[in-house]
């Protein structure tokens, strides 16, 4: 067993077996530190990457998370890459810390998230609705049924932010806004 540490940090460890009564030796042993600095290298470059992954995806799936439960956000993060790893559908589940109040107060200005969440809703939902009279205007023009499904889907998201704004659904809207209606607006405006 060889211990794969960094700093004085233990990574992990590397076990070496052999089914051949006296095949490990010390000139074994001599070759394994020889080649022990490359294995440190690729096992710290994996950590870097996997915290990369992790932090992109609460990037995409979250707003901003604050340091003191960035932990919660992390485990939710790679519980949604094992499912992607084995072939499901990821979906990002809602974190929520039940029974939790503050021991000193705010931390930000009363409100601020309210507020902020209040004028992320209504700017989505003018969007949506200029979106919306865009589209109207391409289905009374060309009759495509693609307009007519992307204004349903602007009604479902319209109809979703009434209620209140989940950071799902604002990713959701954005994914569209940037993606599908963009692809249409583009077709649109080609057209003349």
């Amino acid at each position: 067993m060889a211990p794969i540490a960094d700093n004085g940090n233990l990574l992990g460890v590397l076990e070496l077996v052999s089914t051949t009564v006296n095949e490990l030796n010390s000139i074994n042993a001599n070759k394994l530190d020889d080649v022990m600095p490359f294995i440190v290298s690729a096992v710290i470059r994996s950590i870097e990457e996997e915290e990369n992954l992790v932090d992109a995806i609460i990037q995409h799936e979250c707003t901003t998370v604050h340091s003191s439960v960035y932990w919660k956000f992390q485990e939710e993060a790679k519980r949604f890459m094992s499912d992607e790893l084995i072939g499901n559908q990821p979906v990002f589940k809602e974190i929520v810390f039940k029974d939790v109040y503050p021991l000193y107060g705010q931390i930000d200005i009363k409100e601020s998230s309210k507020e902020r969440n209040l004028s992320i809703q209504r700017d989505l939902m003018i969007q949506l609705s200029e979106i919306n009279e865009v589209l109207w205007s391409a289905v009374k023009k060309y009759k495509l049924p693609i307009y007519e499904e992307l204004m349903f889907r602007v009604d479902t998201y319209l109809e979703e932010l009434r209620e209140t704004l989940y950071t799902h659904t604002e990713q959701a809207i954005f994914d569209f806004c940037t993606g599908r209606s963009s692809t249409c607006f583009q077709t649109f405006k080609e057209r003349g």
